[in-house]
């Protein structure tokens, strides 16, 4: 899918697909029109030792070297734990390693926290652990690129506990350093709390709580200011399974929101992208280690379907994970994490990739929750037979497989929609039914029975209806599902109206209303309420969000056109750029043509007149036809009339359409000499009717003597030493008379005809 950028309301816009599908149709029923692929990923290890070599921190330093800081040990946990700083100057394929810090004593272990602030400062900060909690936290600092390290500075812990930094530091315009730790009181669960340093890191003090509270263990924080008010954080919560949960703040990260549940995951990762974008990725252990990465183009309200950018080994459940990220100078995201390779030992590994690829991954729709071979990401209501099915699929590796053979009145499964319920959206999804009856539809998430907002379902005769809150009732367009066939279903719902559009396989089927009014939609459902036990059967695979939810603007698709010109478009220098001569005897491109041509006229005046060879040069008004390569120009330049003697060309670049032709620069070999030779030792030998004169000059040149009576002269020899000119000059005059005063001058022409 090409996803277009915001245009202004009201307004009309021409939008070009390059390299586009002949056979597009215009765009409707929220369906797409255009698909593009991307490029794979990129992977690569940047440290294997055969230890326990994880939790990295990476930066892009402001000379161009990427660096990952890590902690090696031997175990997990172990007095030997030391921290590492990788560095890559050739874009992350070769990597050497330096000690940053090792306190031989205890465990060093760091996370996200490697941060280059504006002044080149790098920072990092780590914890020391004991075997059993974590101990003091420090950050130590490098000024030259982490070359060499400074002692370790402790960060002052507010908690009777312990504390643990996390995040990447956050540098603040008036140089407040921002950081991120988890950490807890005795006896307590864990908490988030945000740390500030108003002295460039020399002392720490505690800013505000990010996220507390009795029944919940949250840890592992990141945080993203996206201005001076509005901060993003996502946090661990520890449990079973992990989730990570987004909290706000509005007042510069002074006080902050409640928690609120975004998806399964571990050691959250928040970068900025340059295009406002942000790229979340999280450590995947639902059954397959792995990392996962998704971006919201909307400060984190929703978020693009997962894309896996690295899977390890299946069944992996505690071990890999902890991603850290940046934006690459041309573009490309690079994402360092850990995973395990056997037993204890795990790796440091790199995947480059671009933005694209989260948005545009079709291979697997991971925001569905079926992908990575189970249903973790589900609720599975009572004992229906609910599984994944790698047989029956629209796309990817997995569908979502019921199939209700137990008497239970309700057998069902759900999957979350949104992070928090909203009022307008569009959610579609693809629908096998190999057996009726079931019900699907959008809910609020209480789970309170009277949840159900847009209800469907499809009836024993394969129709589908709706709950109008107090029966079942036909679609506006009666509609009936073929049994083993795929569906596309497409509701676009607004809960504030009680409202909601179905479309089906791209047409839509009128309007219905909710089942019972309430909340706001977060949540899908699909289930059986038969206590048959006879086996309903059906497979949904492909749930997608969309985040465009106002009335779909009318569009429609041009005839497809050739990418590049092909009306010879001109390359004209202005007049401004003319070049004086006084003669020419080169001209030469440097082009790229494609198996297109470059075609010239000249000018010896400014662009007054212009000129091609045909043979011999002759003025033209006409365009390319009246043209010649730039080897017919050479071969001929030197007669080129100098005319005025101010020369510029025009090129006529021509194409068939699917030719990139490209003049990157014109050569020409001139003259503008506009100096006469100097004269010099001039000198006169008389004989008894006549004289020699001789003289020299500085450059070769012709020779002729003016000469008479009077210093008006009234006579002038021819003109000598015009096909090979000289500069040592003798002219001889005769018929004088003698004992006469005669008056003479010595003059040379030079090939300019100064």
């Amino acid at each position: 899918m090409v996803e277009i950028p915001s245009i202004t309301a009201s307004s009309s816009k021409t939008i070009y697909i390059y390299y586009g599908n002949t056979g597009a149709s215009s765009t409707s029923s929220w369906d797409n029109t255009f698909t593009t692929s991307t490029s794979s990923p990129s992977a690569g290890d940047i440290y294997t030792q055969s230890t326990y070599d994880a939790f990295p921190g990476a930066e892009l330093l402001s000379n161009g070297d990427l660096v990952v800081a890590f902690r090696t040990g031997s175990q997990h946990v172990s007095t030997d734990g030391k921290l590492i700083l990788a560095r890559s100057t050739d874009g992350g394929t070769v990597w050497s390693t330096t000690t940053a810090y090792d306190d031989i004593t205890i465990d060093d272990r760091t996370n996200l926290g490697l941060t280059q602030i504006s002044d080149g400062t790098l920072i990092l900060p780590f914890v020391q652990h004991n075997g059993t909690d974590p101990t003091t936290a420090f950050v130590i600092k490098s000024t030259d690129n982490g070359q060499t390290w400074g002692s370790p500075i402790v960060i002052s812990n507010p908690l009777t506990g312990w504390i643990f930094p996390y995040g990447k530091i956050i540098e603040l315009p008036d140089s407040t350093l921002l950081l991120s730790v988890y950490g807890k009181n005795t006896g307590e669960t864990t908490k988030s709390l945000l740390m500030q340093s108003t002295d460039a890191g020399a002392t720490w003090s505690l800013k505000s709580t990010i996220a507390n509270d009795a029944a919940n263990n949250y840890n592992e924080t990141d945080v993203l200011r996206l201005d001076a008010n509005n901060y993003l954080a996502v946090i661990r919560r520890t449990a079973s399974p992990d989730n990570v949960y987004k909290v706000t703040s509005s007042d510069g990260g002074n006080t902050w929101g409640s928690p609120t549940l975004l998806f399964e995951g571990v050691s959250p990762d928040l970068v900025e992208l340059n295009n406002g974008d942000i790229l979340l990725c999280v450590g995947d252990r639902s059954g397959t280690e792995g990392i996962r990465c998704q971006i919201s183009q909307n400060d984190g309200l929703t978020w693009s379907n997962g894309t896996m950018i690295f899977t390890g080994p299946a069944g992996q459940t505690s071990n890999g994970g902890y991603p850290a990220s940046f934006q690459l100078s041309n573009g490309n995201i690079f994402t360092t994490y850990y995973h395990l390779i056997s037993g204890a030992n795990t790796d440091v590994s790199r995947t480059i990739y671009s933005e694209d690829y989260i948005l545009n991954s079709n291979t697997n729709n991971f925001f569905e929750g079926m992908e990575d071979g189970n249903l973790n990401d589900w609720a599975v209501a009572q004992g229906t037979t609910t599984s994944v099915s790698s047989s029956i699929k629209h796309s990817g590796t997995y569908s979502f497989y019921h199939n209700d053979t137990d008497t239970l009145i309700q057998n069902r499964g759900v999957r979350s929609l949104y992070s928090t319920g909203q009022s307008t959206g569009v959610v579609s999804f693809w629908l096998y039914p190999d057996t009726y009856s079931f019900t699907f539809g959008l809910n609020d998430g209480t789970v309170t029975g009277s949840d159900e907002r847009f209800w469907l379902s499809i009836h024993p005769d394969g129709s589908v209806k709706y709950h109008n809150g107090t029966a079942w009732t036909s679609l506006s367009t009666a509609t009936t599902l073929s049994a083993d066939t795929w569906s596309k279903f497409t509701i676009k719902f607004n809960a504030s109206t009680n409202q909601a559009e179905v479309f089906i396989n791209g047409s839509s089927k009128g309007n219905i209303t909710q089942r019972f009014t309430g909340g706001n939609i977060s949540h899908i459902e699909f289930g059986t309420w038969s206590t048959v036990g006879t086996g309903y059967v059906f497979y949904v695979d492909d749930i997608y969000i969309h985040q465009y939810v106002s009335t779909m603007p009318s569009s429609s698709v041009g005839s497809q056109v050739s990418i590049y010109d092909s009306n010879n478009p001109i390359i004209n220098p202005t007049v401004a750029n003319a070049q004086p001569f006084t003669s020419l005897s080169g001209f030469s491109e440097t082009a790229t043509k494609n198996g297109g041509q470059i075609k010239y006229q000249i000018s010896n005046d400014s662009g007054t007149t212009w000129y091609w060879y045909n043979p011999g040069w002759t003025t033209t008004s006409s365009g390319y036809t009246e043209a010649n390569t730039a080897s017919d120009i050479n071969s001929n330049i030197s007669t080129f009339p100098v005319g005025s003697g101010s020369f510029l060309f025009k090129a006529y670049l021509n194409s068939d359409g699917t030719q990139l032709v490209q003049l990157d620069s014109v050569n020409l070999t001139y003259i503008n000499d506009i100096t006469g030779p100097t004269v010099s030792a001039v000198s006169s030998t008389p004989t008894s009717a006549g004289a020699t004169i001789t003289w020299t000059t500085n450059e070769d040149s012709s020779s002729k003597v003016d000469y008479g009576l009077t210093n008006s002269y009234g006579s002038t020899t021819t003109e000598t030493d015009t096909t090979t000119r000289v500069q040592t000059h003798s002219v001889t005059l005769s018929g004088l008379s003698s004992c006469t005063t005669y008056h003479y001058r010595a003059r040379s022409i030079d090939a300019a005809l100064n």
